[in-house]
């Protein structure tokens, strides 16, 4: 490498990219189910690690115990005929469990408050439940009202079987969240069966069979990371998955090619870098739950929380269907940061308003990382593939996520416009957070929120201390523009415990569980509707409690985000 520092632009770093590298790793991953901790998942942790030490990339391999959770096989019988069934990550066993069929037609009715629910319940005891809804948390009150097993339909209808999960543990489970798993029996089949199912039920009484095999137990598994300094400690960490359902090229093949090529770059501009990058390859993300990030997080937590400015993860890249480029992010960077280099590769702008979903190795929220992003694609309406739009393609999690579903022009993109974004955050003089904004759209969440609660809760207190927090943030944004020191030390802690405040509620030293949907304020946001009368005592007394905990927890964090931001004013000599 030349002694002569030039400055690179994140455009050319990108057109430094090479298909015909990531093209070798397709290849070489299409033979290899990755599944964690098994010789096939091992193989490619070697072959990753060959590819960084080609390259003259310094790579470190973490071994770590994980409890992974494997479907061996599954099936249905129902109405003499037996069906093509696929059992859920963290599914119960089954030897030959029978039960009456029982069709849940208030899973056709979305939300229900608690007292519907239980009268809902009340008809599982004892049953085979076919139903459209797939939650874990579902799940485990299936098991708890009685069900024999659960019988999910497919809401799409191509004739492939899904892999899902149904964990609620986020990552490892401890002592504590042991009793979330649902260890119900538990298994998918395509629309099609479960609309033959649904016929069946409705016909009169009929029996069903259900036969499952897993193999869950603690594993050794390893991930290959990559470390390379900056001109600060502050640093980038791009990260995703290399486990997989059988050869998964879409998922996650791509993101690991693309991966490759990124760490190979970036190392060869190491002398350029602000800031450093570090660079993991997940195990544990589809059979363990997460299992690799969070055990990453909870052995790296002070690193993170002090230095990591920036988690970059990459999922689901270069498919077929993915025409549209888009971002799930935490909605802490500066505007138009995505949507720019987005636009510059794909030709189109996307409109990002949307916070983090509680999936996708999203486990740095908890340690207050402030910009936190994962790729996110769509088809355009008019589309092949558009009526996939919400469970990403047909060929999610199945046997077909082949190599045939790759368009090399979309991992071609795709990798650029992450590259691309890492040297931008990299590479920026003031880190490119925008908390001010955030705290605004925090409190228009929260008077959303206020509008569709019971008076038992208000959080106005909550919008109050966020009053504060702007004005605070105020007077640091200026002061920001005005000094000459480096001022990612406080822009991070702040950013990084607005962040934790929006999308986490528990410790920051544990992990919240995982659910469906947004994890934008998530025990207010599950207030919405909640009543004396559609509840039952007890559950309410929960609920009061809950809030109640929870404004504490947000003032407090709240008042301490303003401390530090007035006793960096003062070291700073300026007006607090």
């Amino acid at each position: 490498m030349s002694n002569e520092i030039t400055e690179t632009t994140g455009t050319a770093l990108a057109g430094e990219i090479s298909l015909e590298r990531m093209r070798e790793t397709l290849e070489c991953f299409s033979h290899l189910h990755r599944y964690s901790g098994s010789e096939q998942g091992e193989e490619s942790v070697r072959y990753i690690k060959s590819c960084l030490e080609r390259d003259g990339v310094p790579c470190e391999i973490l071994s770590y115990d994980c409890y992974r959770s494997l479907p061996v096989s599954a099936s249905l019988e129902a109405g003499g005929k037996t069906y093509e069934a696929m059992a859920a990550v963290y599914s119960g066993a089954a030897d030959r469990l029978c039960g009456e069929l029982y069709y849940d037609t208030d899973s056709e009715r979305g939300r229900l408050q608690e007292l519907d629910n239980l009268k809902r319940l009340e008809k599982f005891r004892g049953k085979l439940v076919l139903t459209n809804e797939t939650s874990g948390d579902f799940a485990r009150a299936a098991h708890n009202a009685g069900a024999l097993g659960l019988i999910i339909i497919w809401p799409q209808t191509e004739p492939l079987l899904h892999h899902m999960t149904i964990g609620t543990v986020w990552g490892n489970p401890t002592i504590h969240d042991m009793h979330r798993y649902p260890r119900i029996p538990y298994v998918a089949v395509t629309n099609e069966t479960g609309l033959a199912l649904k016929r069946l039920c409705t016909q009169g009484t009929c029996k069903g069979t259900i036969s499952i095999q897993m193999d869950d137990r603690v594993i050794k598994t390893s991930m290959p990371v990559v470390s390379i300094p900056g001109k600060s400690e502050s640093y980038v960490l791009l990260s995703g998955h290399y486990d997989s359902w059988y050869e998964g090229i879409t998922d996650n093949a791509t993101a690991n090619a693309a991966t490759l090529e990124c760490a190979r770059i970036l190392y060869q501009h190491r002398a350029e870098l602000k800031r450093g990058v570090k660079i993991a390859f997940w195990s544990g993300h589809s059979d363990g739950r997460y299992a690799g990030s969070s055990w990453y997080v909870d052995q790296n937590w002070e690193d993170l929380d002090r230095n990591c400015v920036a988690h970059i993860n990459l999922d689901l890249i270069g498919g077929k269907n993915d025409e549209l480029v888009s971002r799930g992010t935490s909605l802490m960077e500066r505007e138009g940061l995505s949507e720019e280099i987005i636009e510059e590769f794909s030709g189109v702008r996307p409109v990002l308003e949307a916070g983090l979903t509680r999936a996708g190795d999203e486990s740095f929220s908890g340690v207050g990382v402030p910009i936190s992003m994962l790729s996110r694609f769509g088809s355009k309406r008019d589309g092949e593939y558009a009526q996939w739009a919400s469970s990403y393609a047909p060929w999610w999690h199945s046997k077909a996520d082949t190599l045939d579903k790759v368009d090399e022009s979309f991992l071609l993109r795709d990798a650029r416009i992450n590259l691309k974004l890492v040297w931008e955050v990299v590479q920026a003089d003031r880190l490119p957070v925008d908390p001010l904004r955030f705290a605004r759209r925090m409190e228009a969440m929260l008077r959303e929120i206020q509008s569709q609660c019971s008076t038992d809760f208000d959080p106005q207190c909550v919008m109050d201390r966020l009053q504060e927090l702007q004005a605070a943030l105020s007077r640091l944004e200026q002061a920001v523009s005005r000094t000459s020191e480096n001022s990612d030390r406080i822009l991070k802690k702040v950013a990084g415990g607005m962040v934790r405040l929006c999308y986490t509620y528990g410790s920051p030293y544990y992990h919240d569980p995982a659910y469906g949907g947004y994890s934008d304020l998530h025990i207010f946001q599950s207030l919405k509707g909640v009543t004396r009368e559609n509840t039952t005592p007890e559950t309410y007394l929960m609920y009061q409690t809950d809030f109640r905990r929870q404004c504490n927890r947000q003032l407090a964090e709240m008042r301490k985000l303003i401390e530090a931001i007035d006793v960096q004013l003062l070291h700073w000599g300026m007006e607090a």
